[in-house]
């Protein structure tokens, strides 16, 4: 009896030296979970930093411009939680200020008025705001022991003003915090801010694995107290116990980004689609493949084998494939590239002709799976 007192006396010491990073956070919000009942909508923006003077940040007071916004979106029926990434150029009404772009929100009115406007834009109650600081991303990389990425193409960007130094070549490589910060943050490529919002998906979907590893869960709570250092958080006790609860029941996962197009009202925007963000705010199921938005990119495969992949799918029965002109991926590499969960990928794969799947990458926006042919697709 003795040494059975000892040794649960031993874990829960180390139970709570475990959670001790995690006492401000738990001390503010800790509450019984909650099952959902109903659809819950958060919004997780990250808060670019101000300057005092030349080259000089001023101190974080999380009133900046949010350019990087996410939608997680829980739907209970289906188990499912949706994250919606929302292009900071997105065209939305400010109450006061007319037609503007979403990332102004917080500069003009805090989170009650980014609340406001997002959930007119999605046509769904918000039920709380989290604003990440620029250097949360570093933080909470490194609390990790850094993230596996791939990354497609080499990246060149230096940035006196922002401190910003980024130089990432092509390749299967681990970020660390600063690496991470410059993968999510560069933006000059031909496809600009909607290039970005691809790669910060990637890079939540590999940050997610990771933390789901044996190492990730160990650290889960130096990583949970990194960030929460580094948040400004509007949420209530009551809807953090509804979170809680939604995110321990394991839902299924997707990502995908606010449909729209490019359009220029005297400066250039992201006009968002109506019924494409009213299908993706309702409930729905796991998507059948053949009802998923297809697109094919022959990144390096013989002229003319994306039409002939479109023509073999349409012959299977899918009924929204589409050929894009864009080439960007490795050229040697054939891949298939789902925002809406591995069957539609696994599906798909295996009647494109066996193609590998590719967890994290980046994905042609607007579409729930992309094709990238490279030169050893074979017919």
């Amino acid at each position: 009896m003795r040494f059975v007192m000892v040794f649960l006396s031993l874990a829960l010491a180390g139970f709570v030296a475990y959670l001790a990073p995690l006492a401000p956070a738990l001390s503010r919000y800790l509450a019984v979970p909650q099952k959902p009942q109903t659809p819950q909508a958060l919004i997780v923006a990250g808060v670019a930093p101000e300057y005092v003077g030349y080259h000089q940040k001023g101190p974080e007071k999380f009133e900046g411009l949010t350019d990087t916004i996410l939608v997680l979106y829980f739907m209970p029926e289906e188990k499912m939680l949706r994250a919606v990434s929302i292009p900071r150029d997105t065209l939305v009404q400010v109450p006061g200020w007319g037609g503007s772009k979403v990332n102004s929100a917080n500069v003009r009115g805090g989170t009650s008025l980014m609340k406001q406007v997002i959930s007119e834009l999605i046509h769904t109650p918000i039920d709380g705001v989290i604003l990440i600081s620029l250097g949360g991303v570093k933080d909470v990389t490194n609390a990790l022991g850094g993230v596996m990425v791939n990354v497609e193409n080499e990246m060149q960007y230096q940035d006196t003003a922002a401190q910003l130094n980024i130089d990432l070549k092509p390749g299967l490589q681990l970020l660390d915090g600063e690496k991470a910060e410059g993968f999510i943050r560069f933006r000059h490529d031909r496809l600009g801010d909607i290039g970005r919002v691809a790669r910060q998906q990637q890079f939540l979907q590999a940050f997610m694995a990771t933390v789901k590893s044996p190492v990730g869960l160990y650290k889960l709570p130096q990583v949970l107290a990194a960030g929460y250092q580094n948040m400004r958080i509007d949420l209530s006790r009551e809807d953090a116990a509804l979170w809680l609860g939604a995110l321990l029941g394991q839902p299924q996962f997707e990502m995908t980004m606010l449909p729209g197009r490019f359009a220029n009202y005297g400066a250039s925007f992201w006009a968002p689609d109506e019924p494409g963000i009213r299908k993706i705010f309702s409930a729905r199921g796991p998507i059948n493949p053949l009802e998923a938005s297809v697109t094919i990119l022959n990144v390096g495969a013989p002229a003319g084998a994306a039409r002939r992949l479109k023509q073999k799918l349409d012959a299977l029965g899918y009924r929204n494939v589409q050929v894009s002109d864009l080439r960007y991926g490795n050229p040697a590499e054939s891949v298939v590239i789902s925002a809406v969960g591995r069957p539609a990928a696994e599906k798909l794969a295996s009647d494109a002709g066996n193609l590998s799947i590719q967890d994290s990458g980046s994905g042609l926006q607007g579409f729930d799976v992309t094709i990238k042919l490279g030169s050893n697709w074979q017919e």
